[in-house]
């Protein structure tokens, strides 16, 4: 196991934070600092973080666990389980579990089961084998697809849902469909909402304003 922290020989102070500018371990990683690493990192076996992990290239492990925020500007490739107890910022994210304790947001998402106490927020397409679920709501540019199942209290897509079971893979959703048009088993502040979305921001074309206001609201 290797360990990373203020005293560590060659990193950089930045910001509060520690630069990491060469990284080559193959075994289980330890950040004890906040840290950001510059190079890619290929790891057989484990990252921890204490703090926060902002990674400016691509990574491979075996399983990471970050109790801060994780910020990966390039691909992650986790072969068992992501726990973040903070943000997920991720370009394409590939694991069999991923969980985040606040918010998830990704180009791509490729994933067993993804639970998040947040809404996710994915910029192309998630791909679910089992299950989906977030507390707040799903956005995706494109869709969802694959044989799993989503849950949250809306789901709203650029493209119709792809999902193995059709209909019956959304659980307990209040979601607008996109492909004709209509509302299925949405309440009446989700309604209210998807309008905003067709008429407002998409009039103005301020469709970051849309999704601030998406995370902020609560549906019963």
């Amino acid at each position: 196991m290797t360990t990373y922290d203020d005293m560590t020989e060659g990193s950089i102070t930045f910001d509060e934070r520690f630069i990491l500018l060469s990284c080559n371990e193959e075994n289980d990683m330890v950040f004890k600092a906040s840290y950001i690493v510059v190079p890619n990192i290929r790891c057989k076996g484990k990252i921890t973080a204490l703090f926060d992990l902002i990674l400016l290239g691509d990574v491979e492990a075996k399983e990471i666990e970050v109790k801060g925020k994780f910020v990966c500007l390039g691909n992650c490739m986790v072969s068992d389980s992501v726990v973040v107890q903070n943000e997920i910022w991720v370009n394409d994210l590939r694991s069999s579990d991923i969980e985040s304790h606040d918010r998830i947001f990704a180009q791509e998402i490729d994933v067993g089961t993804i639970v998040a106490d947040g809404s996710i927020v994915v910029g192309k397409t998630l791909a679910v084998e089992k299950l989906a679920r977030s507390d707040r709501n799903i956005l995706c540019g494109e869709t969802a697809f694959g044989s799993g199942k989503v849950s949250a209290n809306i789901i709203i897509t650029g493209e119709p849902l792809d999902l193995d079971d059709g209909g019956e893979s959304a659980i307990e959703v209040k979601y607008y469909k996109p492909n004709d048009g209509t509302f299925t088993a949405i309440s009446e502040v989700g309604r209210d909402l998807v309008e905003r979305g067709l008429t407002e921001f998409a009039t103005q074309n301020t469709y970051s304003r849309y999704i601030d206001l998406i995370k902020l609201t609560s549906v019963d």
